[in-house]
């Protein structure tokens, strides 16, 4: 068999996380992450000459490239060798969920775009299926229908669909025996066409706890409510924007319904040209503290692995595991109730390798990319430390060398974003403790804009990309 990454389980991740991994208990609060169909091999081959590579990656292919923005993905899974075997899919969801469940995700909600039975996608839904079995524990799947691409098609047949899968152990069911069936963007649907599903699945014996995912829940009508038990809403995808996110609760509450806080790192769209500001790690971190501070029955992570938004959590080639690493310790947080003691000094990083303008930038685009979803564009290089005791944090970049002096527990120190690849150092009694280089280099001139956060931490050595 190949060499290839394996993911691991909590107790591995004592080394290299900034806090000691606790037993989260029953909280009752649970943790979902939205999985899309970019799986961490498309097709098992080297990761140079993969799927990723030779498609989506590829600004001159024509399913790799968007109108005028370069490839249609800036970033990918971590690359793997290829392996040798017939079940090479579903031991990558292996992997995945061994990811997940190690950190506190409770379930994926996987994502159907389509019910086409001879679709790869709809056969990576049961391949997900097999590998949490394989897994074991109290890893779910929650089947979560894509409404709008589902809408040409029959209800009866959506409902079919459902009902081929309903049996397996796998799937998220409450002690009541309801499964849980997730929605994205169920308003694009007429609430008498979620009548119909639900009275065909009741028909076949199968009761629904509904958690739909609105774009926005006051477009919600009566009948979706009645429906429902949690609400989320797809949302909360700039800086500046998280404090929007209490309007939609309040709606959910004033309802009656559980609330479903989302939870999203960056939002860089190749496909559109658009993005919107996520201020480094600013935006996950107050994501999470709005969930926190409000009392949120549920998180849905957006997402666990949507390149073509740029949004994944899942460890990635750009990103690294900083973001995995962080989802850690806040549902740590979020679940226990408390924030976790710092037990380990832990510096991440978080930057862009391109500012968000400038001459020599996107010189090969049909026009630069547009801030969709913020206030103003961010142009910085951040240092998160995690620290035991007090130091001072430094951050060397573009000739210049800024300090910080930074307390025990969680600091944030932003410098200017400049040309060149930064240095961080926490010093500590007239000694360096910790000093690594960013993965990546800043600079001011490409083909093609790529605004997506990279983030690296001094625990994990960065994984290279092909």
């Amino acid at each position: 068999m190949a060499s290839r990454f394996h993911a691991v389980g909590a107790a591995d991740l004592v080394d290299v996380l900034p806090f000691k991994p606790v037993n989260l208990g029953q909280s009752g609060r649970e943790v979902f992450a939205h999985w899309h169909f970019f799986a961490i091999s498309m097709d098992n081959k080297p990761a140079d000459v993969d799927y990723y590579a030779t498609h989506f990656l590829d600004p001159a292919h024509p399913e790799g490239k968007t109108e005028g923005f370069g490839s249609a993905l800036r970033e990918r899974p971590l690359p793997r060798d290829p392996y040798q075997g017939s079940d090479w899919a579903v031991d990558d969801l292996v992997c995945d969920i061994r990811w997940a469940d190690a950190i506190g995700i409770d379930a994926f909600l996987y994502n159907i775009i389509t019910i086409d039975r001879k679709s790869p996608f709809w056969k990576l839904f049961f391949d997900m299926l097999e590998a949490a079995g394989r897994v074991g524990g109290k890893f779910r799947v929650v089947p979560n229908l894509d409404a709008p691409l589902l809408l040409e098609r029959p209800v009866a047949e959506v409902a079919a669909a459902i009902v081929s899968a309903s049996g397996h152990p796998m799937l998220l069911r409450r002690e009541t025996g309801q499964l849980v069936l997730g929605a994205f963007q169920p308003e694009a649907w007429p609430v008498e066409r979620w009548n119909s599903l639900f009275a065909l699945l009741e028909r076949e014996k199968i009761g629904i706890e509904f958690m739909p995912i609105f774009l926005n829940v006051r477009s919600a009508q009566d009948g979706h409510w009645s429906k429902s038990t949690t609400v989320g809403e797809w949302s909360g995808n700039f800086a500046d924007g998280v404090g929007y996110v209490a309007e939609a609760a309040a709606i959910v509450r004033r309802h009656g319904k559980k609330w479903c806080a989302p939870v999203c790192p960056q939002d860089v769209r190749p496909k559109g040209g658009v993005f919107g500001e996520a201020a480094n790690s600013r935006l996950f971190r107050d994501g999470w503290m709005a969930a926190i501070n409000g009392h949120a029955d549920a998180v849905q992570l957006i997402t666990w692995n949507d390149y073509s938004e740029s949004s994944a959590v899942r460890p990635s080639t750009l990103i690294q595991y900083s973001f995995y690493d962080l989802a850690a310790f806040y549902i740590a947080w979020f679940k226990t109730g408390r924030a976790p003691p710092v037990t380990k000094d832990v510096l991440y990083y978080f930057h862009r390798v391109q500012p968000t303008d400038g001459a020599g930038l996107g010189m090969s685009q049909a026009r630069p990319f547009a801030l969709q979803w913020g206030r103003e564009p961010v142009n910085d290089v951040e240092l998160l430390a995690f620290l035991i005791a007090d130091g001072e944090l430094q951050i060397e970049i573009g000739g210049e060398l800024h300090r910080l002096a930074a307390k025990a527990g969680v600091t944030s120190m932003r410098v200017p974003l400049a040309p060149g690849r930064p240095v961080f150092r926490l010093r500590r009694d007239d000694r360096t403790a910790i000093e690594f280089v960013s993965a990546d280099t800043i600079g001011d001139r490409a083909e093609f804009q790529d605004l997506v956060y990279r983030g690296g931490s001094s625990t994990r050595p960065a994984a290279a990309a092909p």
